[in-house]
């Protein structure tokens, strides 16, 4: 049997509650006692200034640059055949940043940062079989006495409540954040319309030092017999040295701000983008497609179901006759993998007229090589009214 004798605290500093493909900047975070965004952002510095030797996020010379620039030492090659939990056995005290391979083999290349502080290794997974392949020694970083229990107390923090308590306190957050919001009022008022928004969470987890909530959340505009569901998820990320004085304000504050982006960024977006839509595209003439019930596909590449799809302004959406995203590498024949055709819109400065670039005198077709390049001509397009400059635009021609 193979037995672990040094000790592993799950933690993970990243604030998107992920692990993967991180690890540098988690590692660097904790060992240096920064904060993770700020890490994020060394790496990527360094990257940018460095791009001519071809380094990225991840690379290992990016990486040691980055942790000398921060105090850490030179990285010392380790030539004796250790695993992460041997080397801190043998190495109780300080703090360091190992370099090591990510899976066990004592002939893997190096893809794993890990940070051990007096004798306790700091991971998001058991990585304590991994192989060592070098180290940097961390004087100027944490200690050991700046880590409280407040791991601890998280756990029971976290058990006060039960389902449906955070569904209510949630609930009160969410309404907080509703009523406040100047741009939905200032949109039912310019558009004479009301807006029914609910919250319902689904997931609530503690994962040491790491809170998980899920949630849905519902737009209903019964005015234009619209409805949207919202699916969403954020993390709520606690360090290791918080005292347990500051946990509920930093919970707090944390809390309300990933919630109020979200309802931004997502719910009050799409309430502008319908809005908006519905008065772009009115014209006396010519009713509206209907919409498409959900899960309709045209086939089995052209769906409206699709996130693609979905991440298309609202009026695109309600004017698209076929909608086509194919895989780069199947497409030999050209470079465009996106395909569009919508219904004329009123604002075309050339609406109900036969055109050469067109199908016929109803439909308007866009070609891209990815959804930026497509969104950015369609919104040309809805600015001027333009199709051939748009066109242009999208195909990035």
């Amino acid at each position: 049997m193979n037995i672990q004798s040094s000790e592993l605290v799950r933690y993970n500093a990243n604030n998107r509650g992920t692990s993967t493909g991180d690890c540098t900047a988690r590692a660097i975070s904790l060992a240096f006692n920064i904060d993770y965004s700020k890490a994020r952002k060394a790496l990527n510095d360094s990257a940018k200034a460095n791009w001519k030797n071809n380094w990225n996020y991840n690379n290992i010379n990016n990486v040691k640059s980055v942790i000398r620039s921060l105090g850490g030492s030179e990285a010392i090659p380790l030539h004796t055949k250790m695993t992460v939990n041997d080397w801190v056995d043998a190495n109780p005290s300080g703090t360091y940043i190992l370099h090591c391979n990510n899976n066990g083999d004592e002939h893997g290349r190096g893809g794993h940062l890990v940070c051990a502080i007096d004798g306790k290794i700091y991971d998001s997974w058991d990585s304590r079989k991994c192989y060592v392949l070098s180290y940097h020694t961390i004087s100027n970083g944490i200690k050991n006495s700046d880590i409280t229990d407040v791991g601890a107390y998280l756990r029971d923090w976290v058990q006060q409540k039960d389902a449906t308590g955070y569904q209510r306190y949630a609930e009160d957050v969410f309404n907080d954040i509703i009523n406040k919001n100047r741009k939905l009022k200032k949109l039912a008022n310019d558009y004479d319309v009301d807006f029914d928004i609910s919250l319902e969470v689904t997931k609530v987890t503690l994962s040491n030092y790491t809170f998980k909530f899920g949630f849905k959340i519902y737009l209903d505009i019964a005015k234009y017999d619209i409805g949207r569901w919202f699916e969403g998820k954020f993390a709520v990320v606690f360090k290791p040295t918080m005292s347990k004085e500051d946990v509920d304000t930093y919970f707090t504050d944390t809390f309300y701000g990933k919630l109020y982006s979200f309802i931004q960024n997502h719910v009050v977006h799409t309430a502008e983008d319908i809005c908006q839509s519905i008065k772009l595209l009115e014209h006396p003439s010519r009713p509206l497609p209907q919409e498409r019930p959900e899960g309709y596909k045209y086939d089995r590449w052209d769906t409206f179901s699709s996130k693609s799809f979905k991440s298309l302004p609202y009026w695109v959406q309600r004017l698209t006759k076929n909608f086509t995203k194919r895989n780069p590498f199947n497409r030999a024949d050209y470079s465009d993998t996106i395909e569009l055709t919508i219904y004329t819109p009123p604002f075309d400065t050339k609406y109900g007229e036969a055109t050469e670039n067109s199908y016929s005198k109803d439909t308007r077709s866009f070609h891209a090589y990815n959804m930026n390049d497509l969104i950015r001509g369609l919104e040309h397009y809805k600015k001027t009214g333009d199709y051939d400059a748009a066109y242009l635009i999208a195909g990035d021609y």
